[in-house]
């Protein structure tokens, strides 16, 4: 008898735990390299323009580079973008001409949740446009609506700004990761324009910035300046930087309840 119930369960583990297994990853999407990775994600969607998955995880493949020549805007879905696992260097995202021969101005504009984790990013093409250096646009995230979650974890960015918050974030959280290169070239008159987390004067409630590294700043990591709402609660932890500039200053706060 206790032999046909270990059977029993053999069986049962046989049966449920492929069903299992495949119930965990069902909303990931392998993403090649075939299109612009916007048009991938953009053209996710039903025959009636309603997203095939509202969970949908994109999984980038290692060793691969991929492009974008246009905004990827998710209004009314999460974006959620990781690397595979495994072995090998993290996937890079690298910023593209249009076909007007402009760059987007952004990777995304964030009208929901947004979460990347372990991909990398470059605002121009240092391989094969290396003079673009002085054209790329170079941000990487703007929050559009308010009230949702940016989180940014384990990548490395090389971008004239990582995050801009037009609209107020509930929560901006950038850990584990590599920022550089962020500067506008001799000959602009915005010296301001390398801030790697831009507030604008709006509100966030909680910006925690914590096991990175800035390298090669000529601005602000953090601007707030004049603003005239609630940055309620920032944590800047275990960071390091190296070689800033900080023309306006390294951090610049407006109203704060927390430090």
């Amino acid at each position: 008898m206790k032999r046909n119930n270990l059977l029993l369960v053999a069986l049962a583990l046989i049966f449920f735990l492929p069903s299992l297994f495949f119930a965990q990853s069902s909303h990931e999407l392998i993403v090649t390299d075939a299109d612009y990775i916007n048009n991938t994600i953009m053209n996710d969607v039903n025959p009636d323009g309603s997203r095939k998955d509202l969970l949908r995880v994109y999984v980038l493949k290692r060793n691969t580079k991929y492009y974008y020549n246009g905004i990827i805007t998710n209004t009314g879905w999460p974006l959620v973008m990781k690397s595979a696992n495994g072995s090998g260097a993290k996937p890079i995202i690298v910023s593209a001409p249009d076909n007007l021969a402009a760059y987007p101005a952004r990777m995304v504009a964030m009208q929901n949740h947004v979460t990347i984790t372990g991909i990398n990013y470059c605002y121009y093409d240092w391989e094969f446009n290396p003079n673009d250096v002085s054209t790329g646009t170079g941000q990487m995230i703007t929050a559009t609506s308010a009230g949702f979650d940016m989180k940014i974890d384990s990548c490395i960015i090389n971008a004239r700004s990582v995050a801009q918050t037009t609209a107020a974030c509930r929560l901006v959280k950038i850990t584990n990761s590599t920022m550089g290169e962020m500067f506008m070239l001799a000959g602009s008159s915005d010296w301001g324009g390398g801030k790697c987390l831009d507030l604008r004067n709006g509100s966030c409630d909680s910006l925690v910035i914590q096991n990175c590294t800035f390298v090669n700043e000529q601005d602000r990591i953090v601007r707030h300046r004049a603003a005239t709402v609630n940055l309620s609660n920032f944590t800047f932890n275990h960071n390091t930087i190296i070689n800033d500039y900080a023309y306006h200053g390294v951090i610049e706060l407006g109203i704060s309840e927390k430090k």
